[in-house]
């Protein structure tokens, strides 16, 4: 017998909320309607293309009028695909990949995918604001929290996969790159690195995902509040029904690719003794403030299941 995405849906949702459940969840702040946007760049396509990544979502014109990226690394730049393909008018075949393990890549399929399709000919440049590749969050993140699209990921997994992929940090100076590089080779020594924890808190209140800083309590209540007040949260450990939130609450048709894991992580780190980072490596207490926001998200993200899919449409 065949489940139809919204009965994974309601199952998917139901786990969540029996994990979230036996944790000591964050104080839950009610969270207000998403407001209500004017339609924009409405093609005839998003009436006429059979929905088939999200059947149970209704097509409905476009109505997010203006958003900007929050591109947590190794969070999910596949969000990518449904984003251009939302503020531009690109052919179906046209999808931001990767270009694999080849190191001149690293951090550039983005501006590769724009050589072949200019943002300035495909897009609107009202709708998408900001930067569409990297990670620099603007200084003035929490001001602009209301149009912000973002992907929250379980700090031990994005741990994970940061560490499998050549000890990611984005922000961290040449120095200290080439001091992580030299003197970290296990998977914790990793975690526990001057600025490597705390990313997403950091990213979250305007600062760069690797940056040394000292977190406090008031930087988490205040990436909180950027992720409740969001445009849009997705997590990434609920993909599918990330991408079918995002067009049940902003109207469009999801792209058939949209599910694609265009930037797949492979342990390809080039030092030799580096150890591949497992599943089971890390714990929250390696990144409790990140942990914390992101039960939290999860929280955010489980109301807005129940508003926008686990609905009649």
């Amino acid at each position: 017998m065949t489940l139809s995405l919204l009965q994974v849906l309601g199952v998917g949702l139901m786990a969540l909320v029996v994990c979230t459940a036996s944790s000591n969840t964050p104080s839950q702040t009610a969270v207000a309607a998403a407001p209500h946007r004017p339609d924009l760049l409405i093609h005839p396509s998003d009436q006429e293309t059979e929905n088939t990544v999200c059947p149970h979502v209704s097509v409905k014109p476009k109505s997010l009028k203006s958003f900007w990226w929050l591109h947590i690394p190794k969070a999910g730049s596949s969000l990518a695909t449904t984003l251009y393909h939302y503020a531009c008018n690109l052919p179906e075949d046209a999808i931001p990949e990767s270009s694999g393990h080849n190191r001149s890549h690293i951090g550039s399929f983005l501006l590769n995918f724009e050589k072949s399709y200019s943002f300035k000919e495909y897009c609107d440049g009202t709708v998408w604001v900001g930067r569409r590749y990297g990670h620099r969050p603007p200084p003035d993140t929490f001001e602009q929290r209301f149009n912000a699209v973002i992907m929250v990921r379980d700090p031990r997994q994005r741990l994970k996969s940061c560490f499998n992929y050549h000890k990611h940090a984005n922000g961290i100076s040449r120095k200290a790159r080439a001091e992580l590089m030299r003197s970290v080779k296990t998977p914790l020594q990793y975690a526990h690195y001057p600025g490597i924890a705390g990313c997403q808190v950091k990213m979250l209140n305007g600062l760069r995902c690797a940056r040394p800083a000292t977190i406090t309590q008031d930087m988490v209540e205040r990436a909180k509040i950027v992720v409740r007040d969001s445009a849009f949260l997705g997590i990434t450990e609920h993909w599918h029904e990330s991408i079918c939130l995002f067009h049940a609450m902003y109207g469009g048709t999801p792209h058939p690719q949209s599910l694609h894991n265009t930037r797949q992580t492979a342990s390809i780190d080039i030092s030799a003794s580096s150890i591949e980072a497992t599943a089971d490596t890390y714990s929250a207490s390696d990144d409790p403030f990140d942990f914390e926001l992101y039960e939290y998200a999860r929280h955010i993200f489980q109301q807005r299941l129940r508003k926008y899919l686990l609905q009649p449409q």
